[in-house]
């Protein structure tokens, strides 16, 4: 990771034609030798000399060009050596003093870098990729830093590379507070939990702890227990999911439109205890639901209607919650259901 700035060519130009014995005395070094000198320290992997020497630098020629580059050079050093706190306060250092320069874009770039690896730690001694969330507010640090570099800075060359870690990142908090989740639950604070899993389900839609989060929130708030009939005012603009009954759920949900959107009601582990809370309130025409494993146990979903329009789904999903007497349902697009179907097939 090299910054590529305007200074090169004078940098090689005076570097040959001035440049002393490497034995030479550093504070008779030009500003352009020591940010050469510092750089190849930089390839070197002597990330210690090249922080002394573009300090060095600083020091002599505060108004050099080259001086202007040490913060963020020195923070990529601090970086490498994995002393994250001081890369980011020179980083900081770099931004506050230079909010204009060109390199700008790559500053916050590399305190999202050195944020998101603080805020991680590798889950297998032997993977240099797997890695699992273990300081929060890091994480939101580095989620903000890349999303810095997205929104001021579209035509950044790092624009995608941060929005791919930004995905990353938006996934791991998610499963990280899931986690927390299942644990208020297995401790019994079931109240705590579905207060947290709300939080993921609003803050972090369309993740899988996002899906899962839901579904421990409609299965805990749905008691399965008897109810008055759905209104009629329910089937007024859903049109029916099952295109023949005697075929599969999960074969259903394959055919239908993947750009439709459907509505998310309610998940259990009992097949039984779904199929009877379907004749209940009378939802045979327009729902249908699929098969997954979770935790290693079955999970049943159940979904209901189908709509074109997003608008119809969020004005039927108004009406379900009432009606139903459930605190919250989930609009979903048929093609998430579908992936959702074609993984948990492919997995058996």
């Amino acid at each position: 990771m090299r910054l590529i700035i305007t200074l090169i060519t004078a940098l090689f130009i005076s570097g040959c034609a001035t440049m002393t014995s490497p034995t030479a005395p550093p504070a008779k070094w030009s500003p352009d030798i020591y940010y050469s000198e510092a750089r190849k320290a930089q390839s070197s992997g002597e990330h210690k000399i090249a922080i002394k020497y573009f300090s060095e630098l600083e020091i002599l020629y505060p108004l050099s060009p080259y001086s202007q580059l040490a913060p963020i050079e020195t923070g990529y050093a601090y970086y490498k050596l994995k002393e994250f706190d001081a890369a980011t306060r020179e980083v900081d250092r770099f931004i506050s003093t230079y909010p204009n320069h060109e390199n700008i874009d790559y500053a916050y770039y590399l305190k999202g870098l050195a944020r998101s690896e603080q805020a991680h730690i590798p889950t297998d001694a032997d993977s240099k990729t797997s890695s699992a969330i273990i300081n929060t507010d890091l994480a939101r640090q580095a989620f903000s830093s890349f999303s810095a570099v997205i929104q001021q800075y579209p035509d950044s060359k790092y624009r995608d590379n941060a929005m791919q870690r930004m995905n990353t990142l938006r996934n791991q908090l998610a499963r990280h507070e899931l986690q927390a989740v299942k644990a208020k639950l297995k401790d019994g604070d079931k109240e705590s939990a579905m207060q947290l899993a709300k939080y993921i389900s609003e803050q972090y839609p369309k993740t899988p702890a996002a899906a899962e989060a839901f579904e421990i929130i409609t299965s805990a708030s749905s008691t399965f227990v008897s109810s008055n009939t759905a209104s009629q005012a329910l089937k007024a603009n859903a049109k029916p999911i099952p295109a023949n009954k005697t075929l599969p759920h999960e074969t259903l949900l394959l055919q239908q439109d993947p750009t439709h959107f459907t509505i998310q009601l309610i998940g259990t582990s009992s097949q039984e205890k779904l199929e009877t809370y379907i004749k209940k309130h009378q939802l045979q025409d327009k729902a249908a639901y699929f098969h997954r494993l979770l935790d290693d146990k079955n999970w049943y979903t159940l979904l209901y209607g189908s709509y074109g329009k997003l608008t119809e789904a969020e004005t039927a999903a108004t009406q379900l919650k009432k009606t139903l007497g459930l605190e919250k349902v989930w609009i979903r697009q048929f093609m998430e259901i579908q992936a959702s179907i074609a993984q948990s097939l492919s997995d058996n």
